[in-house]
């Protein structure tokens, strides 16, 4: 009597084949294979792929740059022309960073004759830094990343025509827990002061990963090292803003810099809580306890996951939570968007990456306008129309740390080295 062969049940197959669906459709498991192809070519096409693509998007940065600035750019020359004229640059012009990006601003102002040149030449650290934090990403084993990274539309648009600071503070945060992860044993090792001393750095140009040292202290280890990366890097900030005391009054420098409102227009909350009564929860400062209370409470689903990557997911819970928004906060969650790419997260790039683009204060590309205004909205309500995307990119971000996804691990050669 000839064998029968087994099969497997149709129900079987059809639940393998809508996870596989799920997986391609909803978490982008191609996106991880592409990256994983891309790290698998030889490191120096690699370095001359993601060159080439920091080269084309520097160009396009440098364009950026010569579209007109906004009320950030005018900012930056008011409060660097009082810093050279030994005027309060809080008291008179409303400044609201710690003092060490108004002397930078200050120096360029100093050096450069035109605005225009003042502009170009603030341009050109943007550029610096971004590719600063694509080779990061690079030697991370995120080459696909780093190139993706580098030709942002939204990078493009907040580094070269907005010229904010955000980039700044990714870039030292990153750093820094390069450090974080080579650091090993019960007691604090070079890789720790060098860690927090480059995230105290990253505060201290602007407060972006204020609540990131909560994160890091929820972190396995030694009790030693947690409390460490809890206060530490606050204490460098508080020195950092200590130096702006010298020259100015201390009442106006905390009051700008700590109890700064920002926009305080918290898209979660324009989302979820009912119309009626949310102007009313944001004048009380609900919206900075929810994102507090969220933000805090992220930092426990992805404690055990290295440092680095650590601090891209904290890049994208900040803003997903956010009590305020405002464009260039996009810029800070950008390299984390590239690596953890999903279908929410997809979308919001692509939309944000609209609203830059044909915005006419940001890009403003003439062809891209007429689809820009009828797809997102204008800068007051960008937040809130980004935010489903945002969030439920979130959302699979976390589910992908269940289900241990490749997205959260780095390269083989990267944890040999952090686990030697």
């Amino acid at each position: 009597m000839p064998k029968l062969q087994a099969t497997k049940p149709q129900d079987t197959l059809d639940s393998r084949t809508f996870q596989q669906f799920v997986n391609q459709v909803f978490f982008f498991t191609w996106w991880v294979r592409i990256q994983e192809k891309m790290s698998a070519l030889p490191y120096r096409r690699q370095i001359v792929l993601v060159a080439g693509a920091m080269a084309l998007g520097s160009i396009a940065r440098i364009w950026a740059q010569t579209r007109p600035g906004n009320w950030d750019f005018y900012q930056w020359v008011n409060t660097s022309n009082a810093v050279i004229q030994g005027q309060d640059p809080y008291t008179i012009y409303g400044y609201n960073y710690p003092p060490p990006w108004v002397m930078i601003l200050a120096l360029f102002n100093n050096v450069t004759s035109s605005d225009a040149s003042f502009r170009f030449l603030i341009a050109l650290l943007m550029i610096a830094v971004d590719i600063g934090i694509a080779y990061l990403l690079l030697k991370r084993g995120y080459s696909l990343a780093a190139a993706v990274f580098s030709l942002s539309p939204i990078l493009i648009a907040i580094s070269g025509q907005h010229q904010q600071v955000d980039g700044i503070t990714v870039f030292l945060a990153l750093s820094g827990m390069v450090l974080a992860g080579l650091a090993k044993g019960a007691t604090l090792t070079r890789y720790d002061w060098g860690a927090v001393l480059l995230l105290g750095a990253s505060l201290s140009f602007k407060p972006v990963f204020l609540v990131f040292p909560i994160w890091l202290a929820f972190r396995p280890g030694p009790w030693r090292r947690r409390v460490f990366y809890l206060v530490a890097p606050g204490g460098v900030l508080l020195l950092a803003v200590a130096t702006a005391f010298v020259a100015y009054p201390a009442d106006a420098v905390v009051g700008r810099i700590f109890f700064h409102q920002g926009m305080n227009d918290s898209p979660l909350l324009q989302t979820f809580a009912p119309h009626q009564i949310t102007p009313w929860l944001i004048e009380h400062g609900f919206s900075k306890i929810i994102f507090l209370t969220l933000l805090i409470s992220a930092g426990l689903l992805f404690r055990k996951l290295r440092p680095f990557e650590l601090a891209l997911i904290y890049s994208v819970s900040a803003l997903t939570f956010s009590w305020a928004f405002a464009n260039q906060y996009m810029a800070s969650s950008m390299a984390a968007v590239a690596i953890f790419l999903n279908l929410g997260l997809f979308l919001w790039f692509l939309l944000g990456s609209l609203y830059v683009m044909g915005d006419v204060n940001t890009l403003g590309i003439p062809f891209i306008t007429p689809i820009q205004q009828n797809v997102v909205f204008d800068y007051v309500w960008i937040g809130q129309d980004l935010f489903p995307w945002l969030l439920m990119g979130w959302v699979l971000m976390v589910l992908s740390l269940f289900k241990k996804s490749r997205h959260m691990i780095p390269s083989e050669e990267v944890r040999a080295r952090e686990d030697s």
